[in-house]
């Protein structure tokens, strides 16, 4: 393929470096170009392998099914499979013993790398493919996921051995680099402090402890009173500087003692504001990814069947103390300010808001050498972005992409979080696109909106929370598969990331009948 040009080389941390060194999170990349390699429907539409259409690369000379095939340097971050994973285990068993094993080839090997039946990658017992990098379809509800790096320096195939191509599904994203410089040779991922991030207890701040020795606390409580006659805002300060810095953690632990079914953590928002600009307005359901768990819609119906544990990913959540955190590092120039700021919702009165007290602790960390905010580091930012389904075909015309993340600029891509209200289930069934700097082919397109979320099979209604991703809420709303459904979901990238050096644009395939 003919690699994009870029006038600078900065990959960042490659292979297990890049889990493992969080810090290093906003520095802006350059020579690096993300990618995924996926069974998506290759006419346009969403069959994506139903009726048997051979959705991959190609067939080699011996008739395997290829996955993947890059040549140049790179590094595979995450590994995706679902198949016919609902059945009995017999039944399993017998499709997996059809399918073969994956082969993974690198750097030019004759003699595969890695050879392993499917499901054996995933299970946690086949070195080096282990916890925490690995989740078997009860743990990401039907989907099975690695997030072991797998770097090479030349080359890397992907197949399955010569046979019928089997009813599943694949998704794998990939880092290419420009040159091979220091990437690494794949090997066990135990050495050192490897491990560190994703094996952090969930809700702990997974960076560099040494650097979290030297960070400044700015910690109390506050409370924050309803907006009342005709003020459409209240506001309370945090965090404030006139200098450079880190916002290294945030946590926040509401009273929600009064009618927290009121929807408070959709009323309540953060703003954070970097260097005279905000950068961040967001609920707090939305922002920590609580969804609606802690503000359930007031117009559930009776007989809803809900599956909900708490969210507890990688760098936001809810911890078992009722924390809400943040441990994205959100790097400054010159000034800083974080709020949060109660605006009430939609339909809400007045008279139904109550006041709220926070216990909330800010950390922050003095810039060191080479962090130059906006220079060789970028901002941390969100869009948030609502559709009702009664704007969806006016709005969002039947065909085109409900739009997550578009802008200009330089950057990458880091994560997202989805709040879907009052959806048909069939949502889910949305491909997921994104194109980098202007090109009309997306450089990443999957086969579900449940797979780019890394289950499989409408999550079979059971929720779940992993560092990485999860759906810690799914609610049937008639009580049964199929019908209208409440779904939180997120999905982090902090290895995979996908770096844009002009512009970015992320869409989602909708069927209309969705409320995000």
């Amino acid at each position: 393929d003919e690699f994009p040009y870029w006038p600078y080389d900065e990959k960042g941390p490659i292979g297990i470096e890049a889990l493992a060194d969080l810090d290093a999170l906003p520095r802006l990349r350059r020579g690096v170009h993300t990618v995924q390699y996926s069974s998506f429907d290759r006419e346009g539409f969403n069959d994506s392998g139903f009726s048997g259409e051979e959705e991959f690369l190609y067939r080699d000379e011996d008739g395997a099914i290829v996955l993947v095939d890059i040549r140049g340097p790179g590094a595979v971050y995450n590994l995706y499979l679902a198949w016919l994973n609902a059945l009995p285990d017999a039944m399993e068993d017998d499709i997996l013993d059809d399918i073969g094993p994956l082969q993974v080839f690198l750097d030019g090997d004759t003699q595969p790398t890695i050879e392993l039946r499917p499901d054996f990658l995933f299970d946690g017992m086949h070195p080096p493919f282990v916890d925490p990098f690995v989740f078997d379809k009860l743990e990401s509800s039907f989907g099975t996921v690695s997030y072991l790096p797998i770097p090479f320096r030349s080359s890397c195939l992907i197949r399955l051995p010569s046979g019928p191509k089997p009813l599943w599904f694949y998704q794998v994203w990939v880092q290419r680099f420009r040159d091979a410089e220091g990437v690494p040779a794949f090997d066990s991922p135990t050495r050192g402090g490897a491990r560190a991030g994703l094996a952090t207890k969930p809700g702990d701040d997974p960076k560099d402890p040494r650097v979290q020795a030297e960070n400044e606390v700015h910690q109390g409580t506050l409370r924050l009173d309803p907006p009342i006659d005709g003020h459409s805002e209240t506001r309370a300060v945090l965090f404030e500087s006139n200098e450079g810095g880190r916002v290294q953690s945030l946590r926040l632990r509401p009273n929600l003692t009064v009618a927290d079914t009121r929807n408070l953590l959709r009323s309540v928002w953060v703003e954070m504001e970097w260097d005279g600009e905000v950068a961040i307005e967001a609920p707090l359901a939305l922002f920590f990814a609580t969804g609606h768990r802690t503000s359930p819609p007031a117009s559930r119906p009776e007989g809803a069947v809900v599956s909900s544990v708490p969210s507890q990913s990688l760098l936001i959540g809810e911890d078992g103390d009722g924390f809400l955190y943040s441990y994205f590092p959100m790097p400054y120039a010159s000034s800083a300010r974080v709020s949060l700021v109660y605006r009430g919702e939609e339909g809400l009165s007045d008279s139904d808001l109550p006041p709220v007290e926070f216990e909330y602790r800010v950390e922050t960390h003095a810039l060191r050498e080479g962090e130059l905010p906006g220079v060789t580091e970028g901002y941390f930012r969100a869009q948030r972005r609502t559709v009702s389904r009664a704007e969806f075909g006016s709005t969002v015309p039947l065909g085109d992409d409900f739009i997550v993340l578009e802008t200009r600029g330089t950057g990458h891509y880091v994560g997202v979080v989805m709040l879907a209200d009052d959806s048909q289930e069939t949502f889910l069934e949305g491909d997921e696109r994104i194109y980098i700097d202007g090109s009309r082919t997306p450089q990443i397109i999957g086969t579900a909106t449940e797979t780019f979320f890394q289950g499989g099979w409408y999550f079979q209604e059971q929720s779940f929370s992993l560092p990485l991703h999860g759906a810690p809420v799914l609610a049937l709303r008639e009580g049964v598969p199929g019908g209208k459904i409440d779904a939180t979901m997120y999905r982090l990238h902090p290895s995979d990331l996908v770096p844009f050096y002009d512009s970015i644009r992320f869409g989602i395939q909708h069927l209309s009948l969705i409320h995000i």
